[in-house]
């Protein structure tokens, strides 16, 4: 182990230079988000969930009557103009002529929306024929159901309608269900504990400047990195996927040195601080029940924020398409590996396991939690996500005060990335 590298008021020139490079790469970065996205070129995970429960609607009524109902009026919430398209269908199957139309205008653009103002009229309004879902349509509930009524009318028989996942759907739910009970349980726990000493952290010795050159440091690398990542493999097919894992291997092997630079640290000594092989087993241990309070965190902030989110864009849904995509075993393996492997271990090493307990020993527990926390989903650059990513930010950092190791909540957070990554994949 070195000495720390030692940074005077000699080195705040540079300090500044990297400042304003991160504002920069922040302002063009959150300029290009805030534009209005071009819209989605067929349907979105949106009415995919929606057709899932439209699906399920018959089972739902048996249990709690209106079901179908509120998941009807629920589409009027959809902002892609597929989503609206396809939910059109389901409405005026549905016999709500009102929603319909409201959901049907204005057309998706192109020949692709021409294509299915010439179905609906042949479906619905005794159109010409011959009249074909358009290719967006193709393989929704909405499309099947369009389908139907252009063969009712060509005196053909039905085809059979996309039959719901409700296995996965049950299993799904009974998880989730167990986790949100579990995470209660947990949240009781901790408030009855609270002031139970906790393991002893990691011990950082660089000062201020030297975690300003770590954080800003690595978001420039940050930025620079990943654009390289992009422009280099632009010209290959699905170059903007494969793009992803390198960009972040990148900028994760940076910031890591970054890090042992400026502590002066080796990487086994590294990872000897922030994750103690003494300590794995407890950490890993804890890892279920934080993963529970993760699920209730964040099914309470959503739906605290829910309403600031009506009528919004998904914040994440350029990243769900984006991984949609994505086609070939080896490159879904390399983003999955990606997205539950490489992602929480090196930001769980950045802001759990260096900037937490450096923050926290300085400015006290409490305000490192927040600023950690409030970090964390800073630097994802969506702000619309920022509440939830900043709860989940929290819930990690309790992970490792708690576990004592940062393996707790890099358990937490590669179980929820693989969650979503699976769940985007499998709906």
């Amino acid at each position: 182990m070195r000495e720390p590298l030692k940074l005077t008021k000699a080195h705040d020139a540079l300090l500044a230079l990297l400042g304003l490079l991160a504002l920069l790469g922040i302002s063009l970065t959150l300029g290009m988000r805030m534009k209005t996205p071009p819209p989605p070129a067929g349907t979105t995970k949106a009415l995919t969930v929606l057709e899932l429960y439209q699906g399920l609607a018959p089972k739902l009524d048996a249990i709690q009557p209106g079901t179908s109902k509120k998941i009807l009026a629920s589409g009027a919430d959809l902002t892609a103009p597929w989503d609206r398209a396809a939910w059109a269908v389901d409405a005026k199957e549905a016999g709500d002529d009102a929603m319909s139309l409201k959901l049907r205008v204005p057309l998706p653009e192109g020949e692709a929306g021409l294509a299915f103002a010439k179905a609906w009229s042949a479906a619905y309004e005794d159109g010409p024929l011959p009249a074909a879902v358009p290719a967006p349509l193709k393989g929704t509930r909405a499309g099947a159901l369009l389908e139907n009524r252009l063969r009712q009318r060509q005196d053909l028989p039905a085809l059979p309608l996309p039959e719901p996942p409700l296995l996965r759907f049950i299993l799904l739910g009974a998880l989730m269900s167990t986790l949100f009970l579990g995470g209660l349980a947990m949240a009781i726990y901790l408030f009855v504990t609270a002031k139970r000493p906790a393991p002893p952290q990691p011990q950082w010795r660089m000062g201020g400047r030297g975690a300003l050159l770590v954080l800003l440091g690595w978001l420039v690398g940050f930025f620079v990195l990943n654009n390289a990542a992009a422009l280099l493999l632009h010209r290959m097919p699905q170059g903007r996927l494969w793009a992803l894992p390198l960009g972040y291997a990148l900028h994760a092997a940076w910031g890591a040195w970054l890090l042992m630079k400026v502590e002066g640290l080796s990487l086994k000594e590294l990872f000897a601080r922030v994750a103690p092989s003494a300590r794995a087993g407890r950490a890993l241990a804890w890892g279920p029940a934080f993963l529970g309070l993760a699920v209730l965190v964040m099914v309470i902030v959503a739906a605290l924020w829910s309403p600031v989110l009506k009528g919004q864009p998904n914040p994440q849904q350029e990243v769900q398409d984006l991984i949609a995509s994505a086609h070939g075993r080896g490159l879904q393996i390399v983003l999955f590996l990606t997205i539950a492997g490489m992602a929480p271990i090196f930001e769980e090493l950045m802001f759990r396991g260096f900037f937490l307990p450096w923050a926290g020993e300085r400015w006290g527990v409490p305000m490192g939690l927040a600023a950690s926390s409030l970090l964390f989903g800073f630097i994802h650059l969506q702000p619309l996500a920022l509440p939830l990513l900043a709860g989940l930010g929290f819930v990690l950092g309790l992970a490792v005060r708690r576990g004592g190791s940062l393996w707790s909540s890099v358990f937490v957070h590669a179980c929820w990335n693989a969650s979503a990554f699976l769940m985007m994949r499998a709906f």
